[in-house]
């Protein structure tokens, strides 16, 4: 059959079957689309019910929960706040809130007070049989382990459905016990039904089930061609059966879709014939016969050898193209043998040329070939240099060994992109990216490229990196990066700490949703639309987790063109404390609040007034108090405030009744005398330290003091200030050493009253027995029997402050050993060993505590104290089985080894671990 009469045939079979495919396909397309649109419709409507309803029930839910967490609600379930209901549960409350009931009740579910009332007519009305127990048993719904919980949803009562919300009754500050719950409930009426059409913008209708619905699924009935009725189930949360809420629809995209499909089926017929007839005409005129011209052509091409010939091209239609190509492809057989020699020596010079190693090699390490940079990474002189070593001369990583490594590649084919460690033949070690693939099955190719110093650099990185992390993290400020809108992208840690809310629950928010509404404008107007690079100050009220409102202060700046951080930088701090004691301040200007003495502005105001002669000789006293710092790290600022008072009552018992006692600082403290000599000065600074001799505090309390006199006018007050200072400064460091040491014996008799003398003392002789096997210098057991007896100082402060016992492990774990690290900071003896303190309870695989350290980065003294302390928190058999078990994973395996071995050979030496 001819090339014609095949393309009169194939036209016309393949037009009758795309008319009957298309037809049907065309009509099953539009139907399918049309109800597809249809029932995504009728879903949007659906789910727009459902968020009404339960916009309604979130909204019930604030409603408890503003009233559950006050502390006069609080205060009436526990029966000290009778006039309670007579305050807050009048009548005009339900219309407010728009419920109908409102009750308290115990935990055990007895009614403390309940009332209903009509929120329309405002009149009393009765609630239906077995009201209050179905109200009763909704209590079983709070879980008790989670004070924040709170329920709502829909029950019924009879023939009635009611929705509800309910709480647990807990103080302001969230603290409990709970004393009983709270509920408020909502008859679903006439009135809801329409308040929830008006909503909707259709008529809702309640219908009562006898069983329950699937929740999340909904039903439709046809009523009317195109009209159908909707039913969405709302389940019960207690009682039998359920509620369905209904409302009509009208399918307007299935009746639209039905008259369009018929439409195009008429007209597809009709376009169908035209088109297949003027096809045929077309291809026989435009295609086929000159097709049939250019196969004779080539026809004579090929029985001719002669590429030499060209075909006649007219016109710019396809096949004309195509005999255009028909030449160009002639003509490029001509110039590929030319051009194949100059290709050839393209290729050599790209080899020898490309910035990046290149081999071939048969599997086994056998190098065929290699281009000269490969040569110059592994520092060979010669490609015969490189083929007598070998590549497994050269591949170091202990991980992708040779072998490894040409098993992967036997299997996947190719290797992209695997950074392995390779030894040049000097003995270099060179972190090397390595790409490969096989090309026959023995043989492969490589490219290498050296990427060491982008290693290098990488980790210099990640150190600066987790730096200035730790410094975030461990700040007191909140730090916060917000979007171009105000939302928050992130937040440190620290942020708990200022605003009560975690960090992942802060994020994504709007940071202007927290402020107070009068001072939002302010800071939207500074941060949000300020100037690139510009840094502004601002303070403004936050919203507090615990419901209070507090001041804080922000420096933000405009970073958004910046290419890394593409935001708003914020430090937050709250600034609430320093406002009341500026307040304070401003109320009892010349009183110090805390140890009732003058203060600094009274101190310098008064010294001004004493310039004159007639108080001469004047003189001067400046104490500083040693330790508080300490005392507040280790045992709360409470204690320390505590310090404070103690000093002050001894400077001013031990002043005249004319003589000016101030703090002069958070720590220090002065005097003026007037009308006294160096000798009365003297006495006083005696009569000082001899009262604090006999307080007691938690460390020793002592304080440095210096004293000056000014016998005439001549002298300066700031010369006469600045000697006092002096004196002070030298007592403060003759005293120092002195000082620390009865701080380290008091922290050595708290550890041993909540660690035992015994447990310390078998820490010690265990730490440095295991110090000596090790071969440690003098000054690393030293250290180290230090550290063994107060590695656990961090415990103190939690345990003064009654938090341990109590904390779950890890929380503990994080806890304490930050406070050792901030308290052997401060103690210059221990200072050297604050990263140990820190770090003894990381794990060798990383998964440990405070930082995740893993492997060496964890400092060596603290390796060996937590092997210590894990063999002696147990028996003996328990201990090694259980250090064993853990070697690699909490501990380093070479020292526990070499432990473990250690204590199995000298049992004797255990004492009573070898039981």
């Amino acid at each position: 059959m001819s090339l014609r009469y095949r393309v009169v045939a194939i036209v016309g079979v393949v037009s009758l079957v795309s008319f009957f495919l298309t037809a049907f396909a065309l009509r099953h397309i539009l139907v399918r689309e049309f109800l597809a649109l249809e029932r995504e419709n009728l879903t949007k409507r659906v789910e727009q019910l459902l968020h009404l309803v339960e916009g309604e029930k979130k909204n019930l839910e604030r409603i408890v929960v503003d009233w559950a967490l006050w502390d006069d609600t609080y205060r009436f379930v526990e029966g000290e706040y009778p006039e309670y209901v007579e305050v807050n549960c009048t009548d005009d409350i339900f219309p407010n809130l728009g419920i109908h009931f409102l009750g308290f009740f115990r935990e055990d579910g007895t009614l403390v007070y309940g009332k209903s009332l009509d929120p329309y007519t405002q009149r009393p009305f009765a609630l239906p049989q077995g009201f209050i127990s179905s109200v009763q048993s909704l209590g079983g719904l709070l879980s008790r382990g989670y004070l924040l919980d709170r329920k709502s949803g829909f029950f019924s009562v009879g023939k009635e459905t009611w929705f509800f919300a309910l709480s647990w009754i807990l103080r302001s500050n969230l603290s409990g016990p709970p004393r009983g719950f709270l509920v408020m409930a909502r008859k679903v009426d006439e009135h809801f039904l329409v308040h929830l059409s008006d909503l909707f913008g259709s008529s809702v209708k309640l219908v009562t089930l006898d069983s329950p619905s699937p929740s999340g699924t909904f039903t439709v009935q046809e009523i009317a061609p195109f009209r159908v009725l909707v039913s969405v189930p709302i389940p019960y949360v207690i009682g039998n059966g359920g509620a369905s809420l209904t409302f009509p629809y009208f399918q307007s995209f299935a009746e639209r879709g039905q008259r369009v499909g018929a439409f195009l089926e008429r007209a597809h017929v009709a376009g169908s014939v035209a088109v297949l007839v003027f096809l045929l005409l077309l291809l026989e005129g435009v295609v086929v016969r000159r097709i049939l011209h250019l196969a004779a052509f080539l026809r004579k091409v090929w029985e001719s050898r002669d590429f030499t010939l060209r075909v006649e091209t007219q016109g710019k239609d396809e096949v004309t193209l195509l005999g255009g190509a028909v030449n160009t492809l002639l003509e490029e057989v001509v110039a590929r043998s030319r051009s194949l020699e100059e290709s050839e020596a393209r290729f050599r010079r790209l080899f020898e040329g490309v910035p990046v190693g290149v081999y071939q090699a048969r599997l086994g390490g056998e190098v065929l070939q290699a281009n000269p940079r490969m040569l110059e990474i592994v520092e060979c002189q010669t490609l015969e240099e490189l083929q007598e070593l070998g590549l497994a001369f050269f591949r170091q990583d202990a991980i992708l060994t040779l072998s490894s490594f040409e098993e992967l590649l036997k299997r996947d084919r190719a290797i992209r992109g695997v950074v392995t460690t390779w030894r040049t033949k000097t003995g270099t070690l060179r972190f090397l990216r390595e790409n490969a693939r096989l090309v026959r099955d023995d043989v492969y190719e490589g490219t290498l490229e050296d990427v060491t110093e982008e290693i290098l650099a990488r980790e210099s990185v990640r150190k600066s990196e987790m730096y200035y992390r730790i410094l975030l993290e461990y700040s007191s400020d909140a730090v916060l990066v917000l979007e171009r809108d105000g939302r928050v992208r992130f937040a440190t840690s620290s942020v708990e700490n200022v605003t009560g809310y975690a960090p992942e629950e802060l994020q994504g928010t709007l940071a202007l949703s927290f402020l107070h509404r009068e001072d939002a404008r302010q800071v939207q107007h500074l941060f949000l639309r300020g100037e690139e690079g510009e840094v502004r100050r601002v303070e403004f009220r936050l919203k507090h987790r615990s419901g209070e409102w507090r001041v804080m202060e922000a420096i933000g700046r405009v970073l958004l063109a910046h290419p890394l951080i593409q935001g708003i930088v914020v430090t937050v701090r709250d600034v609430t404390e320093r406002k009341r004691a500026e307040e304070a301040v401003r109320l009892a200007s010349f009183r110090d609040v805390l140890t009732g003495l003058y203060n600094r502005a009274y101190f310098e105001e008064e010294l001004t007034r004493l310039n004159t002669t007639r108080v001469l000789p004047l003189s001067l006293i400046v104490g500083d108090v040693n330790g508080l710092k300490i005392v507040n790290d280790a045992f709360g600022h409470a204690e320390g405030d505590r310090l404070l008072q103690m000093v002050a009552e001894a400077f001013r018992a031990s002043c005249r009744k004319e003589d000016v006692v101030a703090r002069w600082g958070g720590d220090e403290f002065a005097v003026i005398l007037p009308k006294a000599d160096a000798t009365v000065a003297s006495e006083i600074c005696a009569r000082i330290q001899e009262r604090l001799k006999g307080e007691t505090s938690m460390l020793p309390a002592g304080v440095a003091l210096g004293w000056a006199t000014r016998g005439d006018l001549s002298q300066s007050l700031e010369d006469v200030v600045r000697e006092a200072e002096e004196r002070m400064y030298q007592a403060k460091l003759a005293g120092r050493e002195r000082f620390y040491e009865g701080v380290l014996k008091s922290f050595e008799t708290f550890l041993e009253g909540l660690l035992g003398k015994h447990h310390l003392e078998e820490m010690e002789k265990l730490a440095l027995r295991f110090a000596r096997r090790l071969w440690l210098s003098e000054s690393q057991k030293e250290q180290l029997v230090l550290l063994a007896r107060f590695h656990e100082i961090g415990v103190i402060p939690l345990a003064r402050r009654g938090e341990w016992p109590g904390l779950d492990q890890e929380t503990f774990l994080r806890r304490h050993t930050e406070s050792g690290y901030f308290i052997a900071s401060n103690i210059p003896r221990l200072a050297p060993l604050s990263e140990a303190i820190l770090a003894h309870h990381e794990w060798w695989n990383g998964e440990g505590v405070p930082r995740g350290l893993r492997g060496e980065e964890i400092p060596l003294l603290s390796r060996i104290i937590a092997l210590c302390t894990a063999f002696l928190e147990q028996p003996f058999a328990q201990a090694v089985a259980h250090i064993r078990r853990e070697s690699g994973r909490v501990f380093d395996p070479l020292l526990a080894r070499e432990f473990l071995t250690m204590v199995q050979e000298h049992p004797s030496e255990n004492g009573a671990r070898c039981i």
